[in-house]
């Protein structure tokens, strides 16, 4: 009897971990991808903000404006150096805005991450390490 309940005793040390291992998730939890299918409304309009395409980039609306001005200043800290508040954004004298080629990609990679449900702190792209 005192044999049985040893080697008992063996098999539980020797198997618990491996049965507490399918228990523990080890890796880290990655947010779902965002596949963005249709444009988001703006207004009364189903255009994401993009009125038209300009010989340097995209006109958009003043809200897709505030939008893009929010995602530079909080989700720019991932960026080294970081982005400048509304980079590539220049206000037109109709209330619309221009925006660069280059600011319409950070405008749509910010949006992701914000849509994947990344906090801002957490963000970080092309961080150079030291």
């Amino acid at each position: 009897m005192r044999n049985l309940i040893t080697v008992i005793f063996a098999a539980t040390i020797c198997f618990a971990p491996l049965v507490g291992c399918s228990f523990i998730n080890t890796k880290p939890p990655v947010p779902e991808f965002v596949d963005d299918t249709t444009p988001s409304w703006d207004g009364n309009d189903q255009n994401s903000g993009i009125i038209d395409f300009t010989d340097n980039g995209y006109l958009i609306t003043p809200d897709a404006a505030k939008r893009y001005v929010w995602l530079t200043e909080n989700y720019s800290g991932g960026y080294n150096p970081p982005l400048e508040s509304g980079m590539g954004l220049e206000k037109r004298d109709d209330g619309n805005y221009n925006l660069s080629v280059q600011g319409m990609v950070e405008f749509m990679v910010l949006n992701q991450q914000k849509k994947s449900g990344i906090r801002p702190e957490e963000f970080k792209r092309n961080q150079v390490k030291e």
